[in-house]
C-alpha cells in the first residue's frame, strides 16, 4: 500500500511563464514554493505570477541567475520561473 505521507509530499518542477501561470490560476496541485531569476522580479511579465502566488500564500524565492540555472538545470527553457508542486491529482471519469 503507497505510503500516503510520500504522495503528499511528491513534487514536480514547473518551468516556465505559461505552465507556472496556469498551475495556480488552476489551484488543482498543492504547492511548494515558486523560485525566480532573481533579474525578473517586479517586471511585467512575471508580475501577475508573482500576484498570483502572493494570493495562494506562496513563498516567492528570488535567486542570482546562476543558482537559478543550478537548480532548473543548465538545458531548461524556464524563462526565469520555476514551480514546485505537487502531481495534478487523478480526475475521476
Amino acid at each position: 500500500m503507497p505510503d500516503a505521507r510520500a504522495a503528499t509530499n511528491a513534487r514536480e518542477r514547473l518551468l516556465g511563464q505559461h505552465a507556472v501561470r496556469e498551475a495556480l490560476r488552476a489551484g488543482r496541485r498543492r504547492l511548494f514554493r515558486l523560485v525566480l531569476d532573481a533579474e525578473l522580479r517586479g517586471r511585467d511579465d512575471v508580475a501577475e505570477i508573482e500576484r498570483l502566488a502572493a494570493g495562494a500564500a506562496l513563498p516567492v524565492i528570488g535567486l542570482p541567475r546562476p543558482r537559478f540555472v543550478e537548480l532548473a538545470g543548465p538545458e531548461a527553457r524556464s524563462q526565469g520561473v520555476l514551480l514546485e508542486a505537487g502531481p495534478l491529482p487523478a480526475s475521476s471519469l
